[in-house]
């Protein structure tokens, strides 16, 4: 389904079953050792482009069927397949023992049987491209009516040279767990090719998180250094970058820190996608942000990191307290007047992060965007004791300044973490531009500049205040002409009842039932409903002729219309 990893690479074989002893070899009724079979992969990232191989069955284990590429399996002497046993059984071993239990019981099973109804996993061994270790095909859990080369088996595709390479040993366990995690995700999930599209920087995240849960440490390692280089890739606009991988997976680590496992393991469990399915984990999980307020907070903490500032604003995960980025720097000379122009374009969902250093004085940074572009813009005063954070509200515009005072003296940094947010969904998911100049200026300057801004602003949100003054009051007047144009509709409507067939309680709008009883009560026992209103709304004075009428024939006064009131209304009313 797509690529893996970035600078890692791909896994597994064997000679013959029977030299794994500690490890159960299906019987002869499924898939056996020496068969050979032919599957459809993928060729973009097969080595020599190929869209079929042949492949030979090197391992039958409890769960998994291994197959290898047969031109690279008979290619191979006999002292290299023997020297493979060691490290082959390790990865069975524990997949088998320790990481198809706790990844099935976190996220979820993957489909078993199956769709060739069989329990085993197939995972084919084949030479990748470089950087390409392993992937899966969301055509194969379809059967090739729907899918001509669909494989239909539950299957996970290696690079086949991982275990030969001492360097990438190590990973061979998590490679396995990741690409399974995926087959539990087209289980739990209703895919069809947009919402699988939309769905994978969360399904990765989910894939990368597992390499944590299981104990593999190494993964993150490689993923800080790899997102500290380069912070500004976009989460959401996949491009299968080794550096989105490492946002995904920084991000996955922030979200369970702060959240929770459960917000990250329930976006499975809707049907719902991306960051529709993320806000939905939120919710039900009790928390009021979004999944654009987590990653407001996980920019912050990607540039910061430091909890003294904010508890958001940092990661809790022990390998990740360390973590620092590299921001884009600007150096102002510490003398004399600085003026300093640039564009950047920011990538949507995205940290994006610039330092500013060195001037002298007070600095106006000033700075502009498209006007449909929403960009959040925070900034960051560093002096020697805290850091303040800081919010332009875009709603005052695409442009504003910003005033720094003593950025040499007193402040030793400026940080600009402008986020572009657009819905998955728009039309505007692209890049966009943020602008900015800085120029020194007098701290007289500075004061006077900064009440002028202060009073423009004031003089806006007046006019806006206005503005929305009198939308609300005509608003206001056409819903009170509504009203009364629908209860004076609703009075004078001809309604025909039946018998009642379900309860009816205070609260109720618009419910036609709620209608028949008021109509009803007017006709049958105007005194207990003097009002006669048919609005078709269950509320006081609907409320209060039911106590009537229950206290009137002996039924507890509850202003219900349960059962026995509706046996006795049915009775009466309906001879």
């Amino acid at each position: 389904m797509k690529k893996r990893f970035s600078s890692k690479i791909f896994i597994i074989f064997l000679f013959l079953a029977v030299i794994l002893p500690t490890i159960k070899i299906s019987p002869a009724k499924a898939d056996y050792v020496g068969q050979i079979n032919s599957f459809y992969i993928n060729s973009d990232y097969d080595s020599l482009g190929r869209q079929k191989i042949s492949a030979q069955a090197i391992l039958v284990s409890d769960k998994l069927y291994i197959y290898a590429d047969s031109d690279w399996w008979l290619s191979m002497s006999a002292l290299d397949r023997e020297n493979l046993y060691n490290n082959l059984y390790n990865l069975v071993d524990k997949f088998e023992k320790k990481d198809y239990f706790l990844l099935t019981q976190t996220f979820g099973s993957e489909a078993n049987p199956g769709i060739d109804g069989d329990s085993h996993i197939v995972v084919l061994l084949h030479k990748m491209k470089n950087n390409v270790t392993g992937y899966t095909r969301l055509a194969d859990s379809l059967s090739q009516n729907q899918v001509a080369n669909s494989n239909q088996r539950e299957m996970i595709y290696l690079d086949s040279t991982i275990l030969t390479n001492p360097q990438s040993l190590s990973l061979a366990p998590y490679y396995l767990a990741h690409e399974f995690v995926h087959l539990i995700s087209f289980n739990q999930k209703d895919y069809n090719k947009e919402e699988a599209k939309n769905d994978i920087w969360l399904s990765e995240a989910r894939a990368e998180y597992a390499a944590t849960l299981l104990g593999y440490p190494d993964v993150l390692t490689e993923r800080k250094k790899q997102l500290a280089k380069n912070p500004s890739v976009s989460l959401l606009d996949w491009q299968e970058s080794s550096n989105q991988y490492a946002a995904v997976n920084i991000f996955a680590h922030y979200l369970v820190d702060q959240y929770g496992l459960r917000v990250l393991t329930d976006s499975l469990k809707f049907p719902l996608f991306g960051v529709d399915s993320l806000n939905e984990a939120l919710r039900k999980n009790g928390y009021l942000e979004t999944t654009t307020d987590v990653f407001k907070n996980f920019s912050l903490a990607v540039l910061l990191n430091d909890c003294s500032a904010n508890n958001k604003y940092c990661f809790k995960n022990p390998q990740l307290r360390d973590f620092t980025i590299y921001p884009l720097n600007y150096y102002l000379p510490d003398s004399g007047l600085n003026n300093l122009s640039a564009s950047l374009v920011i990538n949507p969902w995205a940290v994006n992060v610039l330092k500013i250093t060195g001037g002298d004085g007070a600095l106006k940074i000033n700075f502009s965007y498209p006007a449909d572009a929403e960009i959040y813009l925070y900034y960051v005063i560093v002096d020697a004791n805290n850091k303040t954070v800081k919010f332009w509200d875009y709603h005052y515009g695409y442009n504003g300044n910003i005033y720094v005072s003593n950025l040499s003296n007193g402040n030793s940094a400026i940080y600009f973490l402008p986020l572009y947010l657009p819905s998955p969904n728009s039309n505007k998911f692209h890049t966009s531009l943020f602008n900015f100049s800085i120029s020194s200026i007098t701290e007289e300057q500075k004061a006077s500049l900064e009440k002028e801004d202060e009073l423009k602003i004031i003089k806006s949100l007046t006019e806006l205040l206005e503005q929305l003054k009198n939308q609300v009051a005509i608003l206001t007047a056409q819903l009170n002409n509504l009203r009364n144009l629908n209860i004076n509709k609703l009075s004078t409507e001809s309604v025909s009842c039946t018998t009642f067939q379900k309860d009816l309680y205070y609260g109720m709008e618009n419910s036609w039932e709620v209608k028949c009883l008021q109509t009803l009560l007017k006709e049958k026992e105007p005194s207990l409903y003097p009002s006669g209103l048919v609005t078709g709304n269950y509320l006081e004075l609907t409320k209060q002729a039911v106590q009537k009428y229950q206290q009137k024939y002996g039924l507890p006064q509850t202003g219900y219309f349960g059962p026995l009131t509706r046996e006795l209304a049915n009775s009466q009313w309906f001879k």
